[in-house]
């Protein structure tokens, strides 16, 4: 027999590592702290992982955490308000019933594997608008920021999920991502995106003070220089601006390179915001701390599952995050009154 060509392994190798891709589920990440639990009358055998036409019942069976204790979270440096969201949040419901009715497509997780290599799981999330991600909805981002108006820049828009639910809010909305293939999905949506790792006003071509929220959601987690990103944002802030932070914790930092896909990942970043904890709530008082830091006050600190559109096995996944509202601290004032003595 002749020896195979080295293209037919090519293709036989990457046809196994798609299979494989789709065997792992949608984007690889766990289901943290979702508890689902089936109906009294249904069999909990039947119940692996959930049972056909358990659609009808979602809003009985998943529960999410959204209660922390507010003293302990606040342990090393102060915060002053915890928000606490309500369970039942329509908004939230309607999303994990759609995951149960809209599993991500076998034939969209084999191509996932065929671009992995040349491109990384984001992009490919991008360029086919799948998995869908959900953090608050637009009830739940009211709730925590009332007074949301004006101008809104979101750091690390991905293909613009999240920023859909916030962009009611306010009269103009400008986004941040690195990748051409994200860039091009957000504008489709109607954003103006902008591609740099750190904004400013000169990138962005906006006046210093020019944004009344900046958001930074699953973000810093992912970022090379998480440390400098946060220090580039109060010069775009306006003087009552707020920043808003998702992390989900315990934090696991990893950065993906946008060349080359995950051949090219480097797993470790650059700068370390060194949030250790075993739990979630040592990890966000350990947030705070780092936040405080950095010169910036906690004004508020919510828990909210951070939710991915999964595959058949598993309708979705989800991670524990931790948003924090912040504002810069007034650094020169302080700085202007040393000289004065």
């Amino acid at each position: 027999p002749q020896p195979m060509a080295g293209w037919r392994l090519a293709a036989l190798c990457a046809v196994a590592l798609a299979v494989a891709m789709s065997f792992l589920g949608s984007e690889g990440e766990p289901q943290t702290f979702a508890r689902i639990k089936p109906p009294r009358h249904v069999k909990k055998s039947a119940y692996l992982p959930y049972p056909k036409g358990v659609r009808e019942w979602t809003h009985d069976i998943v529960e999410f955490r959204y209660s922390f204790e507010c003293i302990a979270v606040g342990f090393f440096a102060p915060v002053r308000e915890c928000v606490q969201l309500s369970k039942s949040d329509a908004g939230t419901k309607n999303f994990v019933r759609w995951c149960f009715a809209n599993p991500t497509p076998l034939t969209r997780q084999w191509l996932g594997g065929f671009f992995l290599f040349v491109l990384n799981r984001f992009e490919i999330g991008a360029l086919f608008m799948s998995p869908e991600f959900f953090l608050l909805s637009g009830d739940q981002w009211r709730q925590l920021l009332p007074s949301a108006s004006g101008r809104l820049l979101d750091v690390g828009a991905g293909a613009g999920h999240l920023t859909a639910s916030l962009a009611p809010l306010f009269s103009e909305v400008v986004t941040t991502e690195l990748s051409r293939i994200q860039c091009f999905q957000l504008e489709r949506r109607g954003y103006r995106c902008v591609r740099t790792a750190t904004p400013s006003p000169s990138i962005l071509t906006v006046p210093a003070g020019h944004f009344d929220a900046i958001t930074v959601l699953n973000v810093l987690d992912r970022a090379s220089h998480p440390l400098s990103l946060l220090k580039s944002l109060p010069e775009l802030l306006s003087p009552a601006g707020k920043i808003v932070v998702a992390l989900p914790l315990p934090a696991e930092p990893e950065v993906v390179s946008s060349v080359l896909g995950t051949l090219m990942s480097n797993p470790d970043p650059e700068e370390q915001m060194n949030i250790p904890g075993a739990s979630w709530q040592e990890a966000a008082a350990k947030a705070v701390e780092v936040f405080h830091e950095l010169h910036f006050k906690v004004l508020s600190v919510t828990r909210a599952p951070f939710m991915c559109q999964g595959s058949g096995r598993m309708p979705f996944h989800v991670l524990d995050d931790a948003i924090f509202v912040l504002q810069p601290m007034r650094v020169r004032s302080n700085k202007n009154k040393s000289k004065g003595n």
